[in-house]
């Protein structure tokens, strides 16, 4: 799978992804040859694990930062819910892999005039019916990948009743091992990064386990 095969079914979706202008190849020789892709720029975007990762040190706090952010993790789960439903999977669904195109309504920033878009669809893999496994690993990504931005427990469960569709005490009772899974792998995530960086300080992740409601 290259961003060729994997960007036209995202679309179909309604999901914000590359806009592919251009396919070749390079080199005569086909055990040597390259292929390239040449893609639309996304003009004045950003990383959404840079974007987010402004929030631990200035978390959103004022009534229209936290729309926004709100916003944003309804869109995080509604495109994992579209992409895994539609069979498709990403493999390396992580905040870094997400381009956000800010916009502005009378100088404040809000998700109706922002676009959110999901990139590096190398890896992407197509099928009938996306496999529970990969479902868990990509989201699993999302969540390793947010664990240092101070979300709230309440973000979270936030998350998963948009991805799943349904009120918090059905998916937490009828979902709870998936989310636990989901979980478990993250954690694992975290902590191999955390090795690999022994001098980081490494908050305490927020929990899965609440049977809380949202407003």
């Amino acid at each position: 799978m290259n961003e060729w095969h994997g960007a036209p079914p995202l679309q179909r979706l309604g999901i914000d992804t590359l806009s592919i202008a251009g396919y070749g190849s390079a080199s005569g020789n086909p055990a040597r040859r390259q292929s390239f892709i040449i893609t639309d720029e996304i003009t004045h975007a950003q990383s959404l694990e840079e974007f987010c990762g402004a929030w631990q040190q200035h978390p959103p706090y004022r009534a229209g930062d936290v729309r926004f952010k709100r916003w944003l993790i309804r869109r995080l789960a509604e495109t994992a819910r579209q992409l895994h439903n539609s069979g498709a999977n990403h493999r390396d669904f992580y905040l870094c892999h997400f381009l956000l195109q800010p916009g502005y309504e009378n100088g404040q920033l809000t998700g109706s005039a922002s676009q959110l878009f999901v990139i590096d669809l190398h890896r992407m893999q197509l099928r009938r019916h996306t496999p529970k496994r990969w479902k868990i690993k990509d989201v699993a990504g999302l969540h390793y990948s947010s664990m240092d931005l101070g979300l709230t427990q309440r973000d979270r469960l936030r998350f998963m009743k948009i991805y799943t569709q349904s009120d918090l005490r059905h998916t937490l009772a009828q979902d709870a091992q998936f989310w636990r899974r989901v979980d478990r792998r993250a954690q694992r995530l975290y902590r191999a990064e955390r090795l690999r960086q022994p001098m980081a300080n490494a908050p305490v992740a927020q929990s899965l386990r609440s049977a809380s409601t949202l407003p």
